[in-house]
Order: structure tokens, then C-alpha cells, then sequence
């Protein structure tokens, strides 16, 4: 994420494995470590220290189809891994 760090962490470390629940983003403003709660994957943050926008974080793969494909990669301030997969 343009100089961004994700890092998987847990707030209790005996469910580290099994649940993770909450994520440190890396401002690519002002560089402090933001942490995003796991329920708020998806949503577009703001910097606690320097109140930048901070882009959405997934940490789990993202269905697309033909009719939103273009507007989430135009959209998407980071990288993108897609895989593509057809039935035939």
C-alpha cells in the first residue's frame, strides 16, 4: 500500500491463530500505526494522528463481478491480486 505496513496482530494473544481481531495500518501521511478493528474491513479511516484518510483494508478476498470489477480497481487507492476464474 504505497509505503503502508499491514500487520495481523490480536489483542489476546491464546486466540492469535484462531481470531484475529484487529489490524495496524501504517499512515502513508504521517507514518503512525493506526489500528483498524477486524469489523471495520472495508471502510475507508481516518488517522488518529494526523487525520489523513487512510484507505480500506481487506484481509480476506473480495467477490467481483463484471458489474462492479472497474469501479473497485479505479477506486482502490492500493495494490490490487486478482485471480480470475472461469466455469469452462
Amino acid at each position: 500500500m504505497n509505503g503502508g505496513m499491514v500487520e495481523f496482530s490480536s489483542s489476546n494473544s491464546a486466540q492469535k491463530e484462531a481470531d484475529m481481531t484487529s489490524f495496524q495500518l501504517k499512515c502513508p501521511g504521517c507514518g503512525a500505526v493506526n489500528r483498524i478493528p477486524a469489523e471495520k474491513e472495508g471502510v475507508a479511516g481516518v488517522c488518529g494522528n494526523c487525520r489523513a484518510k487512510l484507505p480500506p483494508l481487506y484481509s480476506t478476498p473480495r467477490e467481483l463481478h463484471d458489474a462492479d470489477f472497474d469501479a473497485f480497481i479505479s477506486a482502490y487507492p492500493g495494490p490490487v491480486l486478482a485471480e480470475f476464474w472461469a466455469p469452462w
